[in-house]
């Protein structure tokens, strides 16, 4: 595209499949009001102003280039947010950091193990039940870089032994108390909801109101089946999509989480606000202030309403999102974060200083989206935007050393890496 103003060509980059198809008619639209020519073509990554980079993958010949665009998707160090291995370490954090509210232990989270392999979730499960196998003393066994819910394994002193055989020697593997009181889907059926995040360079947090509830296909009932880890059983206990297809396809809903579960939504809204918090500090440096990163966050309220968190996927392909959530959060983050900076740039020399960064506006709320808020004392350490990679890589030693602080911290009891 060609800006007015511009010193040179400005180009979009965009590798997402569903992001392409519905950015593309958008930005063209967009374009014509600040000022774009639009031509069509492939290129090489030659082109030195990059202005929206969106991929998935990033292709090699690109890679510069879209390091130093001023709009981009992805934050540098952001998948310490994702890794099922990292949500402990942030726990431990939040529960350093402290909050007084009753009803918030979910500050804390679940209580998680991390194992390297399948010798090492033994050993854990030994130390567990050596003195006494309590039989409602139930546990999930997760996969760390687990996807989709066949790596998703409930673990009780029954079934353990069937559970073991299931498991890689070497993989990394997550152990995640099983909330054993949840709250139920039509008084019968366990239940998470898909909530989806979008978090900007500036570590501010916001949840999209209109989430998925994916209900499991079985009556929940938490009593020892003896060694069972089969289909029936992982669909009563487990609520993936995958695991529950396909009858799980006409039980998914589109539901507005406000309107559905106000009380969840309220208190959700705290504990990710806490979570970016514990993260801020490795996260301080960014490339630009334009840098963005969607998410999609599992969380199980239990039936006091306490929103539990399973995990955090990053979005960038979009693939499961169904069009009655994609469609009206794509198009208020368009409005209130894309088109803003990309009418600031049609006029402004593209650079990564913050200086030229239009920021959401600092409201609670815009076309669905809401902020997160963290009731930890406020961090008054700003964001840092550089292209230089010995500041970048500061962000991963920080974290580094912390996961070392939280491992002398935790010992063997919940750390057998």
């Amino acid at each position: 595209v060609q800006m007015d103003g511009a010193r040179a060509p400005r180009a979009f980059l965009i590798t997402s499949g569903p992001a392409k198809a519905y950015l593309e008619p958008r930005l063209r639209e967009a374009g014509q009001r600040c000022g774009v020519e639009w031509t069509d073509g492939s290129s090489d990554g030659r082109i030195v102003d990059l202005t929206l980079a969106w991929t998935d993958p990033l292709p090699r010949c690109w890679a510069q280039a879209a390091r130093a665009a001023p709009l981009q998707s992805g934050l540098h160090n952001g998948g310490i947010l994702e890794a099922k291995a990292a949500l402990p370490v942030l726990q431990w954090r939040m529960e350093a950091l402290g909050v007084d509210e009753d009803w918030l232990p979910c500050y804390q989270g679940l209580p998680t193990a991390v194992c390297r392999g399948r010798e090492a979730v033994e050993s854990w499960i030994r130390q567990r039940w050596a003195l006494r196998a309590d039989p409602d003393d139930w546990w999930i066994v997760k996969a760390e870089r687990g996807n989709g819910g066949f790596d998703v394994w409930p673990v009780h002193p029954s079934n353990s032994g069937a559970v073991m055989a299931e498991l890689n020697e070497r993989d990394v593997f997550v152990v995640q108390k099983y909330i054993s009181r949840p709250k139920l889907h039509l008084g019968q059926y366990k239940f998470h909801y898909r909530v989806q995040m979008l978090l900007t360079a500036d570590c501010r947090c916001f949840l999209f109101r209109t989430c998925m509830k994916l209900p499991a296909t079985r009556p929940f009932r938490l009593q020892d089946e003896g060694g069972s880890v089969d289909g029936d059983f992982l669909r009563a206990h487990v609520t993936n999509q995958a695991v529950n297809d396909p009858e799980h396809v006409v039980e998914m809903a589109t539901v507005d989480l406000i309107d559905e579960d106000p009380v969840v939504w309220k208190r959700l809204l705290v504990v990710m606000g806490n979570l970016v918090a514990a993260a801020k500090p490795f996260l301080r440096y960014q490339r630009t202030g334009g840098c963005f990163e969607f998410s999609g966050i599992d969380i199980m309220p239990d039936e006091d309403d306490q929103p539990w968190l399973l995990e955090i996927n990053r979005h960038t392909q979009f693939h499961t999102t169904p069009p009655a959530i994609y469609e009206p959060m794509m198009a208020s983050f368009l409005e209130s974060f894309l088109y803003p900076k990309l009418e600031a740039l049609s006029t402004e020399q593209a650079h990564t200083s913050s200086e030229n960064s239009e920021r959401i506006p600092a409201t609670t709320s815009f076309g669905g989206w809401y902020e997160c808020t963290s009731l930890f004392p406020d961090d008054s350490s700003e964001t840092e935007y550089t292209l230089d990679e010995r500041k970048l890589a500061l962000n991963t030693l920080s974290w580094a050393a912390c996961k070392r602080r939280w491992k002398k911290s935790v010992g063997d009891q919940w750390c057998l890496l």
